[in-house]
């Protein structure tokens, strides 16, 4: 009896210890995602520029390009059934450090593309995954991003690349037709 006793006393300690670990898990996942994860989009005003904390950023280019030329002067295209993309930013900050965030975009179907590897696609150029949304050097920034032809991107969207800068906010920039 005090050995059936004993086992069953053991039994609860491990699964009410086993409760507690997996609500502190959980409680910190929790405040991990309300924290950094993209959940609170912020759209344009009526002249184009959206703002979170100190960065404003506004969409200044969105649209097919045919072919790219290289710093080497070579022409580049898109693999067959693809099409490159440019998407090019205006950022204005007062920021006094540099705050990076990863353009994407969404298609009709909700897929969701980055901007391509350069060395995947066989581009000589450097084509960044990153943009600079705080403190910048230039305040245009373009990225290229190849897309199916299948896609109809419907949105451009900047998110916070390492959580710590205005993350759970994110830039959405609708696009027309989406």
């Amino acid at each position: 009896m005090r050995r059936s006793l004993s086992v069953a006393l053991t039994g609860v300690a491990l699964a009410a210890a086993i409760g507690v670990t997996a609500w502190i898990v959980a409680d910190d996942a929790r405040r991990g995602y309300l924290e950094t994860e993209p959940r609170v989009a912020v759209e344009p005003d009526a002249d184009g520029w959206a703002t979170i904390g100190e960065s404003s950023v506004r969409l200044a280019a969105f649209a097919p390009e045919p072919s790219v030329t290289t710093d080497d002067g070579e022409t580049w295209f898109a693999p067959d059934g693809y099409t490159a993309w440019r998407l090019e930013i205006e950022v204005e900050s007062t920021m006094d450090e540099l705050d990076s965030c990863t353009p994407r975009v969404v298609d009709g179907e909700g897929r969701t593309f980055t901007p391509i590897d350069p060395d995947a696609v066989g581009l000589p150029d450097l084509n960044f995954s990153t943009l600079d949304c705080g403190l910048q050097d230039d305040p245009r920034l373009g990225v290229l991003f190849v897309l199916p032809d299948d896609a109809e991107p419907v949105r451009v969207e900047l998110v916070d690349s390492v959580g710590w800068g205005f993350s759970p906010a994110f830039y959405r920039f609708p696009l027309a037709g989406g």
